[in-house]
């Protein structure tokens, strides 16, 4: 399908007429952009430049109007675009409809709405350069034909060739740049020094006899002439490399300036303003022309220097200046950072701020120099990312970047580099140089390479190869003026530049000497191995060279010396499915640094299946840099079988209701290969937690370790045992548990596997805890009581005599306990019958409470006791004994209880009275006959005075007689009339006082109704 009135021939030709005339590349782009919209009949066409790792998305060229939608310089994110498709995929993506294509779901469609988009990827030297997309907000009628995307990939290509050609121009006029800067600082500088030296020379002649030769001057013509010599080498060795620019930030950058230039200027006051989180998309040579300006400002502001650096954001970029307080930049100097450029008669000393200026122009920025009264403001601004536009003008674009390089790797590598000029003579040497040949820089330079290279090498031989194969590398011995011999591994690169050899070495003795002692514990441990089922492996991670002993190989099946040596080599013998781990297994030791250790099934060459073990452990670095795995492998086969055999064999205690546990004391540490779903519950762990693991891990700080040493000792004499151990849960819980162990023998008697059944009995232990703690507490109780406290068994023998039983029966618990109670001596005859008879009827579970006895001392005498029997039951309810308990009954409390029998008991009314301070009566208890004659019961008048009761007038008269007889003190007799229920009625009351220490404390009345009589 063609546009109206223009063919598929046409367009190819006017396409190629464009591309053929002599218009610059923005006309011939804008015009192939126009012809492509055109036939293809969309809205718009535009050419773009990408950077993916920056999310960047520039419009360089395009067929949109100032105010279109898509116009020249509009900046997109990248990842709202079609063209990420494009790039990511490496081709052509048509979309003549995209919501009927399935599109709409993606950021480009609800960023920017369009419903056509045909893109084709542009690269330029080789790399990934931008995008062709033509484009419209509206669907098309029908596909793109394969003609129209031919044509489409046409005008990408046309394109992608101008900017292939326009790059090498760049690079053509860099290159001419660099020549003709080099030679006119080589031209003015170094000829205006080399007068100096020429003059001084010409005053040695003069002054050969004269102590006062000025040879300081001398030496300081010659250094700057080296120093400038260096500088110029290097600019020409870095001219023609180049660096993509990365998203950094700058205060990192500006802080390690202010500490470099600090060393090299210590009276230097320098200081950074920079706001925190300010980044920009730079190229690592910026911080090289930024060392150079504030290197300039401290170097010419005198010895006391003031150098202020000062970063901001602006828009679409980021500006940077440097301001000192010196005496002011020279007109020639400004004239370098302004405008880029050096004439015969304006010149910069030195090639400084050259490398500024072309820094900051390859960034696509501006640099500028601002010199007042109060010194010099060198200004620089960069946008966020270069154009290809800007890049093409930019005359030496990847100065700096190769002069970081260059920085990096010869002045900052960790091994020795030299370069010899073609007579074997070091020109430039790094510091780690002078540390392997133990002499200074200074001391190297001019010096032959010949002199550190033994006689027993052909350094002859090796130059004339490396001058005609380009390169060599190897070990050389070396010796060092004032140290031992040693081994050095070379890498040798002829004509780096014209005339200028690189040697890059490292000291490797220590290394050569591990590598020998290496192999010989090799050869030693490949004896010793020999005939077993173990290999040795080691491999190098960088260098993916996996190494097998013979052992190794006959264990995989592969014949010796046949093994293919590479990581690869090895993951095709191990099984798919344990693939995975294994790798995984390397994986994290590489990562924490940790040993690692998996079984995994091996896949042999004769086609045999086995099980291994594999151990091994990551070595770091070597002398060359290089990490190392070394390790070992077992043939694990039979232990698997066995393993096998012992899951079917214990799958009827999976559902056991106690924790089963096995272990094999065949590997290292005994650890669990099963366990039961009840152990896992009992736990709180998941069985992949478990197995492979020793018992010990569910042991925590109040495991009694006495307990954990005899399961030990039991263990390791092969014995059974049984203990409860104080473990933890995988939530931190402790439980008691009852562990017992049993070892499995097999049919040699050979322990082959423990068994361990786990049982939590924490509530057992917390019952048998509280029984104790209320044992102890009862003990206590019963020992410290003052009544007499015994029990015995239900044969009647004594089990408990506490101490007040001693005392008041008079037998120590020595002579009682143990012994029958009634052979004891305290019943005597008949008595022995008696206490028999109720001993019975308490273990028949009957208790009797506060009965009273006569019993016999030790010494014969009678005590009166008051005894109260209780059976004794065990965990079943069984009555198992009895326990008895007996109050002394002393004379007092014998009259007193007898009282008490006769108060209640006799046929008259009797009342007891309190008599209280001050002549206060109050009735304290009154008898059931009192109460039966009075109609007067307990609740109604206890508590109450008498006056109370029956009335001020006959109250105050009874309480005449309390008080009579409290003076007294004797028994008094006397009749008085006392209402009872509304009818007055005549008692003859007799009135005892009761007599404490010399004081009535009560009165005991007794009435009686002598009204009929």
């Amino acid at each position: 399908m063609t546009g109206p009135g223009l063919t598929a021939d046409q367009a190819r030709r006017d396409l190629y007429e464009i591309m053929q005339t002599e218009a610059d590349f923005e006309a011939k782009a804008r015009g192939a952009l126009d012809l492509g919209k055109r036939y293809l009949r969309v809205d718009n066409a535009h050419l773009t430049r990408i950077h993916p790792e920056a999310e960047y998305w520039e419009a360089i060229a395009s067929t949109d109007p100032s105010d279109g939608e898509f116009p020249t310089g509009l900046v997109l994110d990248y990842n709202t675009t079609y063209c990420r498709h494009v790039l990511d995929g490496g081709d052509s993506v048509a979309l003549h409809d995209v919501p009927s294509q399935g599109w709409t779901a993606g950021p480009a469609f609800e960023e920017h709405g369009l419903h056509c988009y045909h893109g084709t990827p542009i690269q330029v030297d080789g790399e990934p350069y931008g995008t062709v997309c033509f484009v419209s907000e509206s669907p098309r009628d029908a596909p793109f034909t394969d003609e129209e995307t031919l044509f489409a990939e046409l005008v990408a290509r046309l394109l992608e060739h101008e900017l292939q050609r326009q790059r090498h121009e760049v690079e053509t006029t860099r290159r001419s740049n660099s020549i003709t800067i080099l030679s006119r600082v080589l031209r003015h500088n170094l000829r205006n020094e080399m007068t100096v030296v020429r003059g001084r020379i010409g005053e040695l002649a003069d002054q050969l006899d004269d102590d006062s030769y000025p040879s300081t001057d001398l030496f300081d013509s010659i250094d700057r002439i080296i120093d400038l010599s260096d500088k110029a080498r290097k600019l020409e060795t870095v001219v023609f490399t180049d660096y993509d620019r990365e998203l950094v930030a700058l205060e990192p950058i500006l802080d390690r300036i202010r500490t470099a230039v600090g060393l090299d200027y210590p009276d230097a006051t320098i200081t950074t303003d920079v706001p925190e989180g300010l980044s920009a998309d730079l190229k690592p040579s910026f911080e090289l022309a930024v060392t150079e300006l504030v290197e300039n400002a401290a170097d010419h502001s005198g010895p006391d220097a003031r150098v202020a650096i000062h970063a901001e954001a602006t828009d679409g970029g980021v500006t940077l200046q440097v301001s000192d307080d010196g005496p002011g930049l020279p007109e020639q100097e400004q004239a370098v950072l302004s405008e880029g450029v050096e004439t015969p008669l304006v010149h910069g000393s030195g090639l400084g701020l050259w490398m500024a200026y072309w820094v900051v122009t390859t960034h696509d920025g501006t640099i500028s120099a601002t010199v007042t009264d109060e010194g010099t403001t060198v200004t620089i601004s960069v946008p966020r990312v270069t154009s290809e536009t800007s890049r093409a003008t930019g005359e030496v674009a990847a100065l700096q970047r190769g002069l970081d390089r260059f920085e990096a790797v010869f002045e900052e590598s960790f091994d020795a580099m030299l370069i010899l000029d073609d007579d074997r003579r070091v020109i430039d040497a790094n510091d780690h140089a002078a540390d392997l040949l133990d002499l200074s820089k200074s001391a190297l330079l001019g010096r032959s390479i010949d002199e550190f290279v033994a006689q027993t090498s052909d350094v002859d031989a090796l130059w004339t190869a490396l001058q005609a194969e380009g390169q060599q590398e190897g070990r050389l011995p070396v010796h060092r003026p004032d140290g031992p011999e040693l081994v050095a591994e070379y890498s040798a690169t002829a004509d780096v530049l014209p005339g200028q050899h690189l040697i890059v070495g490292r000291d490797v003795t220590d290394r050569i000497e591990r590598e020998r002692e290496r192999e010989r514990m090799n050869q030693r441990l490949t004896l010793a191995l020999e005939g077993t089922d173990t290999g040795i492996w080691e491999w190098d991670l960088e260098t993916d060279e996996v190494t097998w002993t013979e052992s190794m190989e006959r264990l995989f099946g592969v014949t010796p010396g046949t093994f293919e040596g590479t990581f690869e080599a090895f993951a095709d013998r191990v099984h798919p499915e344990d693939l995975p781990a294994v790798e995984a297994a390397i994986e994290r030791a590489i990562e924490t640094g940790e040993q690692f250790q998996t079984e995994y099934r091996v896949l042999r060459d004769d086609g045999e299946q086995l099980w291994v073990d594999a151990r091994g452990e990551l070595f770091e670095g070597d002398d060359a840099g290089h990490r190392r795995f070394l390790g070992i492998v077992t043939d694990i086969t039979e232990r698997k079988e066995r393993e096998r055999s012992l899951r079917t064999r214990t799958r009827a205690i999976d559902d056991a209701p106690i924790g089963v546990a096995i272990s094999d004391p065949g590997q290292e540490d005994n650890p669990m290969v099963y366990v039961n779903e009840q152990f896992c519950e009992l736990t709180g762990y998941d069985e992949s937690a478990i197995l492979g693991r020793n018992c010990r891990f569910m042991q925590g700080e109040e495991t009694n370790p006495d307990a954990v040493e005899r399961i030990r000792s039991a263990i390791d004499g092969g014995e059974p045992v049984s203990e409860v151990l104080r473990n933890y849960r995988a939530d931190g819980t402790m439980f008691w548990n009852q562990v017992t162990v049993a070892p499995v023998e097999d049919e040699h008697g050979e322990i082959v596997n423990w068994v361990g059944f786990q049982q939590d009995v924490t509530d057992r232990i917390e019952r048998e805890r509280e029984l104790q703690e209320t044992t102890s507490r009862l003990e206590a109780v019963v020992e410290a009581s003052p009544e007499p406290i015994l029990t015995v068994d239900a044969a009647g023998v004594v089990q408990l005599w506490n101490e007040a039983a001693e005392a008041v029966f008079g037998y120590p618990a020595e002579d009682v306990v143990g012994e029958s109670l009634v052979e004891v001596g305290l019943h005597r005859g008949s008595r022995q019958s008696e206490v028999v008879a109720r001993l019975q009827r308490v273990l028949a579970g009957e208790q009797l409470d506060a009965f009273d006895v006569e019993r016999t001392t030790s010494d014969g005498d009678r005590v009166r006791l008051r005894l109260s029997t209780a059976p004794l039951l065990d965990a079943d309810g069984t009555v198992t004994g009895v326990m008895a308990v007996a109050k002394v009954l002393s004379d007092r409390a014998q009259r007193l209880e007898l009282a008490e029998t006769v108060f209640e008991n006799t046929q008259d009314a009797l009342f007891l009275i309190d008599v209280r301070a001050g002549d206060d009566f109050v009735v304290e208890r009154v008898n059931q006959v009192y109460e039966t004659v009075t109609g007067l019961s307990n609740e109604e008048i206890v508590g109450k005075r008498p006056r109370e009761i029956v009335g001020d007038e006959t109250g105050a008269a009874i309480e005449e007689r309390y008080r009579e007889c409290v003076r007294r003190r004797e028994t008094i007799q006397y009749l008085e009339d006392i209402p009872v229920d509304g009818e007055s009625r005549q008692w003859e009351t007799k009135l005892t006082p009761v007599v404490d220490d010399g004081t009535v404390e009560k009165l005991v009345g007794a009435m009686r109704d002598v009204t009929d009589e």
